[in-house]
């Protein structure tokens, strides 16, 4: 909106349905001289009940909605980018694929809100609700999601790479095939989260939270779960070359068929886990606790496993030769 008379009548307008029994915004911008899916950058509507309205295919460039209500509104396509929705209510509202670029969403209420295929590179999400909320296929490249909920989200295919999550609610998320590659999960709350296929590479999961996750086929390597509890995780086929799991606590995670190569697993718990078939080449177990532990068919070639505690575990297919004590 590039006009002065057309923002006071486009604030004419939603102050009118504000009002008025009517709840169609369009039909009352139009019939101020406005078309309600064309131009309505740097707006301030702050408070502005818009809810139920119909802005897909907008710009909306820098515009101001904090505290506006924006309930079931249709965004799909919209040009949001550095604008400022603070606070804003829009449960169940449509953002598919709209740009939402470095935009302000902090606090925001986004609970069941339609954001799959949006643009949030850069954007701000600190302390945002988007629980239930439907992102596959979104880019959240370098946004700040800083204590952000996202529990039960779809995060599918989405694409998070150097995002700060720390601290964030992600239990029973769908992350399968997202990219985390260096985002920020620490002390995150991963509980029961999907992460099968997920590219977490050099991510930061220190005192992560993954209790029953899946990680089956998850790439990580080279990141940094140190004090991460893992119990009861399903990391099968799961890529954990050069990875810091110290202090990470792995009873009864199922490890079948991964790849530790080189890993240094001092100091972790890997009581009842199932590691049958990894591959532990060089792998550092000094003192591991290995009480009931599956290690049937596990590659155990220089592996030093001096003062581990194999109590009841499985060593069937293994050459003893191979390994250090």
């Amino acid at each position: 909106m590039n006009s002065e008379p057309e923002q006071e009548a486009f604030i004419k307008a939603f102050e009118y349905l504000d009002n008025t029994d009517s709840d169609n915004l369009s039909e009352l911008m139009q019939a101020v001289g406005l078309d309600p899916k064309q131009d309505l950058a740097f707006t301030d509507a702050s408070g502005a009940n818009l809810g139920f309205q119909d802005f897909s295919g907008a710009n909306l460039e820098e515009c101001v909605l904090v505290s506006a209500n924006l309930k079931e509104a249709g965004f799909s396509r919209s040009n949001l980018r550095g604008a400022n929705l603070s606070k804003v209510s829009s449960m169940g509202a449509d953002l598919s694929a709209a740009n939402l670029t470095k935009t302000n969403l902090s606090g925001a209420d986004l609970t069941e809100t339609n954001l799959s295929r949006a643009d949030l590179t850069g954007a701000i999400l600190w302390w945002t609700h988007l629980s239930g909320a439907i992102m596959s296929g979104a880019d959240l490249t370098g946004a700040y999601l800083t204590g952000v909920d996202l529990t039960a989200a779809d995060l599918t295919g989405a694409v998070l790479t150097k995002t700060n999550l720390l601290g964030a609610k992600l239990s029973g998320a769908k992350l399968s095939d997202a990219d985390l590659s260096d985002a920020d999960l620490s002390r995150a709350d991963l509980t029961g989260t999907d992460l099968s296929g997920a590219d977490l590479s050099r991510a930061n999961l220190s005192w992560a939270k993954l209790t029953r996750a899946d990680l089956t086929k998850t790439n990580l390597t080279c990141a940094n779960l140190s004090g991460a509890d893992l119990t009861g995780a399903d990391l099968t086929g799961t890529y954990l070359t050069g990875t810091n799991l110290s202090g990470a606590d792995l009873s009864r995670a199922n490890l079948s068929g991964a790849d530790l190569t080189g890993t240094n697993l001092s100091g972790v718990g890997l009581s009842r886990a199932n590691l049958s078939g990894a591959d532990l080449t060089g792998t550092e177990l000094t003192g591991v606790d290995l009480t009931g532990a599956d290690l049937t068919g596990a590659n155990l070639i220089g592996v030093d496993l001096t003062g581990a505690d194999l109590t009841g575990a499985s060593l069937s297919k293994i050459d003893s030769k191979l390994i250090k004590q």
